[in-house]
C-alpha cells in the first residue's frame, strides 16, 4: 500500500517545471492544457502503482481466505477510475498551483540542493534499494551522530505526512466498501468499524507499519545528504505553501480512494448475492410434530 501515491508525488511537486506554466501563462488556455496533460500523466502513473501494490498473484492458495482475498483485491484493482482521478488531480493542480506556489516550488527546482534531490529520485527510479535493516542502520551511521541522524529523518518523514496519508486513505477507502456491503444488505448487526477492520485483515492491507517503513526509505534514499541539507529540505516540505499544496494534494486522492472503496464495495455485494442465490436451500422432508402451543417440537 505504500507505493501507491510515491511515484505520483515526485511528479506532483514539481508540476511547476512543466512548460506553459509560467507566470504569463497563468489565465491563458495554455495553462488548462498543460495542467490537463499533467494530470493525466499524474493519474496513469497513479493506476500503474495502485495495480503494483494491490493486484493479486494469479495462482494462490486453495483456501477460503486466500480466495476471498484475491477476488476483494481484484475488485480493487477493477474499481480504479483513471478518468475520475485525471478529474480530481486537474482539479488540484489549477486549485493549488497559484503563482505564489509556483514561485516556491520552481525556486527550490532550481536550487542545488533540489537539483540534487531530483537527481536521487530519478537514479531510484531504475534500482533496487536495499532496505533492510542493515542498511539502514548503515545510512544513519554514514554522518556520525546515528540518534541525531534518526531523529532529523524521522522529522521529515513527518514533514512529507505521507504515512499518516496512506494510513487514512486505506482506512476510509475500505469503510466505504464496508458501508456499501451494509447499505445493500441492511447490515445493522454488524459495526461498519468492525467490518472495515475485517476487510482490511481479509485482504491484507498492512497499515501499521507505513511510518517505520517510509523512515527506512528516505533513511537509505537520502544517505548522501548531510544533516544541513536533510534540515533544509525539512523546512520546505514545513513552509506553509508546501503543507497547504500536500494537504490538497491528499485531500483530492482521498476522495478518490473513498470512491474507489464503495464501487468495489457494490461488487463484493454482487458477488455475495450470486454466492446466495447459487444455494439451493431445500425445505424439511419430514413433517414436524407440534406441541399444543402449535410450536414445532420434533421431526419424525
Amino acid at each position: 500500500m505504500k507505493r501507491i501515491v510515491i511515484a505520483a508525488m515526485a511528479l506532483l511537486l514539481s508540476a511547476c517545471s512543466y512548460p506553459g506554466l509560467e507566470k504569463q501563462y497563468m489565465n491563458s488556455p495554455v495553462r488548462e492544457l498543460v495542467l490537463r496533460s499533467t494530470a493525466k500523466d499524474m493519474a496513469e502513473g497513479l493506476q500503474a502503482d495502485w495495480e503494483g501494490a494491490v493486484k493479486p498473484p494469479e495462482d494462490g492458495e486453495a483456501s477460503v481466505d486466500a480466495i476471498k482475498n484475491r477476488q476483494y483485491r481484484q475488485f480493487l484493482v477493477e474499481a480504479f477510475d483513471l478518468e475520475r482521478f485525471e478529474d480530481l488531480i486537474y482539479a488540484f493542480l489549477d486549485e493549488s498551483l497559484t503563482e505564489r506556489v509556483q514561485i516556491k516550488i520552481k525556486k527550490w527546482d532550481n536550487s542545488p540542493l533540489g537539483r540534487k534531490v531530483a537527481q536521487i529520485e530519478r537514479a531510484k527510479k531504475d534500482a533496487a534499494p536495499d532496505y533492510s535493516g542493515e542498511a539502514v542502520q548503515e545510512a544513519l551511521e554514514a554522518h556520525g551522530n546515528a540518534a541525531k541522524r534518526t531523529a532529523l529523518i524521522r522529522e521529515l518523514v513527518d514533514a512529507v505526512g505521507m504515512p499518516a496519508f496512506l494510513a487514512q486513505a486505506t482506512e476510509d477507502m475500505v469503510a466505504a466498501m464496508a458501508a456499501a456491503i451494509q447499505v445493500e444488505h441492511d447490515a445493522v448487526w454488524e459495526d461498519v468499524e468492525d467490518m472495515r477492520d475485517d476487510l482490511i485483515s481479509d485482504m491484507g492491507l498492512d497499515i501499521k507499519d507505513l511510518r517505520l517503513e517510509q523512515f527506512n526509505e528516505t533513511a537509505v534514499d537520502l544517505k548522501e545528504l548531510t544533516n544541513r541539507e536533510i534540515m533544509e529540505l525539512t523546512k520546505h516540505y514545513k513552509s506553509p505553501e508546501m503543507q497547504l499544496y500536500m494537504q490538497n494534494l491528499y485531500k483530492a486522492l482521498n476522495t478518490g480512494m473513498k470512491e474507489l472503496g464503495a464501487k468495489a464495495g457494490e461488487a463484493i455485494v454482487t458477488l455475495m448475492s450470486q454466492e446466495v442465490a447459487s444455494v439451493r436451500i431445500a425445505p424439511p422432508s419430514l413433517q414436524a410434530v407440534r406441541s399444543n402451543h402449535c410450536n414445532p417440537t420434533s421431526w419424525v
